[in-house]
């Protein structure tokens, strides 16, 4: 390095600023790939210039200009690390917060919901009345008895398709009849 750009620098020169910025950059740029992920290499970089603009009248000779670089440079990179590592800690915080929030909320909702809950056993009993007898048998064994079609089938002397056509009438008034709950 040239001791007159230095000189110039510490004065304020920006020229000279301009001079090691081209001439050095890519040495910062390429120090930092080994400590940092690949879009804050410039980043960085330009940080370690800037730094090094700021705090241009300590800096006592030629010599210790590069090691100050290099050093404000790791320095750049372990600071954006942690920083990046709070950041995700605290992303992570608030997304738990916000489950947590969402959960509260339907919770909430449910309880609200008490009086609806009590009054489906009543809702239920007064459906299966309404059904046909046949349908009503149907419907039984299959949520209660736990019977397949063919069983049922079997057992009350009808086809397969008659015990379907069944279920499905019931099942169509009972989302009917569900519908506000």
């Amino acid at each position: 390095m040239n001791e007159k750009h230095i000189i110039e620098f510490k004065d304020g020169n920006t020229l000279d600023f301009r001079y090691f910025f081209k001439k050095y950059s890519h040495r910062i740029y390429g120090f930092t790939k080994d400590f940092i992920e690949e879009g804050d290499f410039k980043v960085v970089t330009q940080k370690t210039f800037i730094n090094y603009w700021n705090f241009r009248n300590y800096l006592l000779e030629e010599s210790t200009v590069q090691s100050y670089w290099f050093r404000t440079g790791r320095n750049a990179c372990f600071n954006l690390n942690r920083y990046k590592g709070v950041h995700a800690k605290y992303a992570s915080h608030d997304i738990q917060g916000r489950e947590i929030h969402i959960n509260s909320d339907i919770l909430n909702s449910i309880e609200s919901n008490k009086l609806s809950f009590s009054e489906l056993p009543d809702l239920y009993k007064n459906f299966i009345s309404e059904l046909a007898n046949r349908c009503t048998e149907v419907f039984i064994k299959m949520r209660f008895e736990n019977m397949r079609n063919e069983q049922m089938a079997n057992q009350l002397a009808i086809t397969k398709k008659a015990v379907e056509s069944n279920m499905t009438r019931a099942n169509k008034i009972l989302s009917f009849r569900l519908v506000g709950y």
